[in-house]
C-alpha cells in the first residue's frame, strides 16, 4: 500500500505563554516545568521554570518588568548643582548670591557680642543692644551683660561679678602703694642705718680688749718690761 506524501501545509497558530496575576502567582505558587515560561500579566515579567523550585523561589529573567523612562534633561548636567533642590528647606542646597556668597535667610542667627561704655544707667538703657553685649558704667565701676533681648528693661543686664580684692590697703594706704621705714614703726628689730652702723661698732670696739683682738697678744704694753740680751760668746 502506498501513502501518498502530502504537500506542506502552512497553519497559522499563537502560542499563549502560561500568565497570571503576580498575586496569582505567588497563591499558586506552583513549580515550572524545565524551561517553560511563567508570565505575570500585571507587571510584564518573566521567569522560567527549572522543573525543581516552586515560583516563589524562582528568580525573574533580567531586563523583564516596565522599563525605565528617563528623560534627557535630568540627565544632562547630572551630578551638578543646577540639577538639585535649592532652597532653604531640609535637604535642599542653597544657591550662592552675585557675590558670591550666601544669602542672609539661609544663614543662623548669628550674635556678635559688642562691648559699650556708658557713664550711666539711663545711657546703658538707651543703647541699641542684643542678648551678649557688654555695657561697662563707669559711674559705678562695674560691667553688665545682655541677658535678654529687650536693653530698656534694667533686669535684663546681669552685673559681671568679679572676685573682692583680698588687700584692701597697705599700711592704711590704697592705690599705688610705695613704703618707706618713715611708714612703718620699728619693733625689737631697728632699720639698718649708717649712723646706728657707726655707733654700734664704735660702742663695741669700745668694749673690747686687747687681747679679744686678732694678734693681740702680740703687741707690746706700756707696762710691758723689755729686757735687752746680748747673749753669749
Amino acid at each position: 500500500m502506498e501513502v501518498e506524501q502530502m504537500a506542506n501545509v502552512t497553519l497559522n497558530s499563537r502560542i499563549v505563554t502560561r500568565n497570571a496575576t503576580a498575586a496569582q502567582w505567588t497563591t499558586a505558587n506552583p513549580i515550572l516545568l524545565k524551561g517553560e515560561l511563567g508570565l505575570e500579566v500585571d507587571t510584564g515579567k518573566i521567569k522560567f521554570g527549572d522543573g525543581v523550585k516552586a515560583w516563589s523561589a524562582l528568580a525573574y529573567i533580567a531586563g523583564s518588568g516596565e522599563g525605565t523612562t528617563v528623560n534627557i534633561e535630568d540627565v544632562i548636567g547630572a551630578g551638578t548643582a543646577a540639577k538639585k533642590d535649592v532652597g532653604t528647606a531640609e535637604g535642599n542646597i542653597p544657591v550662592l548670591g552675585t557675590g558670591g556668597k550666601l544669602a542672609v535667610d539661609v544663614l543662623p542667627a548669628i550674635a556678635i557680642s559688642e562691648v559699650y561704655a556708658v557713664s550711666s544707667q539711663a545711657e546703658m538703657l538707651a543703647l541699641t543692644a542684643q542678648t551678649g553685649d557688654i555695657a561697662i558704667r563707669s559711674d559705678v565701676n562695674k560691667s553688665y551683660v545682655l541677658s535678654a533681648d529687650d536693653p530698656a528693661v534694667v533686669g535684663n543686664w546681669l552685673e559681671l561679678l568679679v572676685p573682692e580684692d583680698a588687700v584692701l590697703s597697705v599700711n592704711g594706704k590704697t592705690g599705688t602703694v610705695v613704703l618707706t621705714t618713715s611708714d612703718i614703726a620699728e619693733g625689737t628689730n631697728l632699720y639698718y642705718t649708717e649712723a646706728r652702723t657707726t655707733a654700734n661698732f664704735e660702742e663695741n670696739f669700745a668694749a673690747k680688749s686687747v687681747s679679744d683682738l686678732q694678734g693681740g697678744d702680740t703687741l707690746i704694753h706700756t707696762t710691758d718690761t723689755l729686757i735687752l740680751d746680748g747673749g753669749g760668746a
